[in-house]
């Protein structure tokens, strides 16, 4: 691997410069890296080879390779936002060989000391945000107030002797749910009971959240380290198939999560259909529900709503929770921003527009003098 100026070294290590498919094998001398920093690419090209090496050499390319790989990656600019597994902030530099130019585009804006991610990176000083504004105008409660909540309207619910229908986003809203009512079972504050996943997709991003504890926080790697599976512990069952999922229709207790997460599609509206009209049963909203959707008519309480098409009472009781976002509320995403210069030029993205324009004020107020909030196909160029 060629080392030195970027400009240089970058062009030199992507080509190489020869066939890797026609290579037979390597031999390595030593595992610094100008030696065996380029054997990632080789394979990436087409080696299938073999590479010799003495043992003390394998060991150390396993910590010295990562650790290039770490460096690389920071390189490529994607720094971890902490919203969902493999989440990133994007960052890009432009050089058109007269100015230069960072840009800066947070996605989805995770949350620090929430369950399972590590927090959010520190988003690099640039010259252009591109910041979401879901939350612009809303503040979470704290996560010991959430637990608290969560707690209580899970024990209320099983005195009252009803089952609790959860609907959550398969990537990320599941798992965090699961986190929650584990650790809440495991210190004793809510009695072990049974909780279906019934989901397919909540199934399969479960399994795939699993195979990556490189970016769990110190939290969850403390919990396994002892021995719980977060998401597998007693009580856990994940439904399979859709006869099973029928199945559910005739259980009275428990807690069923499901998707889709703003009750738009999906078995959670075949769930629903029971839970509705049971005065006993409860609908625990746990995330955002975007205007106009099912899920958001419920939460603001109508009393009537169409489920595939049927008009339904709402009998059953509908509660929500708002401390499990995994999107960043105005105060967090401001205190994100806090060290950016005031002469970064931001837009505002991703959020209804109340939600948009409010955060647009508020970036103002902190003294940011240069805030957009695009509409619709609308471009600038910068």
């Amino acid at each position: 691997m060629v080392q030195g100026p970027r400009r240089i070294s970058d062009k030199v290590n992507r080509t190489l410069g020869l066939d890797a498919a026609k290579v037979d094998a390597v031999l390595l001398s030593h595992a610094h890296i100008d030696h065996s920093g380029s054997l990632p690419r080789l394979v990436k090209l087409g080696f299938a080879g073999r590479i010799h090496c003495t043992e003390a050499t394998k060991d150390l390319c396993e910590i010295l390779l990562a650790d290039s790989a770490h460096i690389q990656a920071s390189d490529a600019r994607f720094l971890d936002s902490g919203h969902i597994l493999g989440s990133a902030f994007i960052v890009i530099d432009v050089d058109d060989g007269q100015r230069k130019l960072s840009i800066v585009f947070t996605g989805d804006h995770g949350r620090r000391d929430m369950p399972i991610l590590k927090d959010p990176a520190r988003i690099p000083l640039c010259d252009v945000l591109i910041t979401e504004s879901t939350y612009g105008d809303r503040l979470h409660a704290k996560t010991p107030d959430m637990e608290r909540k969560l707690e209580e309207i899970v024990n209320e619910e099983i005195k009252d002797g009803g089952r609790i229908l959860i609907p959550a986003f398969s990537v990320g809203r599941t798992q965090n749910v699961l986190m929650h009512l584990g650790k809440l079972i495991k210190e004793g504050r809510i009695p072990r009971q049974q909780i279906y996943i019934d989901s397919p997709l909540s199934q399969k991003a479960t399994s795939i959240t699993a195979r990556h504890p490189e970016v769990f926080d110190k939290e969850l790697r403390t919990l396994l380290e002892q021995g719980h599976q977060p998401f597998n512990f007693d009580g856990v069952r994940y439904v399979q198939d859709v006869e099973e999922s029928k199945s559910l229709n005739d259980l009275r207790s428990g807690i069923i999560i499901s998707a889709s997460g703003m009750c738009e599609a999906g078995r959670i509206l075949h769930h629903m259909k029971q839970t509705i009209g049971r005065r006993e049963d409860c609908i625990l909203a746990v995330g955002f529900m975007a205007h106009g959707t099912l899920g958001r008519k419920l939460i603001e309480k109508y009393p009537y709503v169409k489920i595939f098409g049927q008009r339904y009472k709402v009998n059953c009781k509908v509660r929500s929770i708002s401390g499990l976002s995994a999107h960043a509320d105005y105060s967090e995403l401001l205190e994100s921003f806090d060290h950016l210069d005031r002469s970064t030029r931001v837009f505002v993205v991703h959020g209804e527009e109340d939600a948009a324009m409010k955060f647009a004020d508020r970036l103002q107020d902190a003294g940011f003098g240069q805030v957009d909030v695009p509409v619709r196909k609308e471009t600038f160029v910068v």
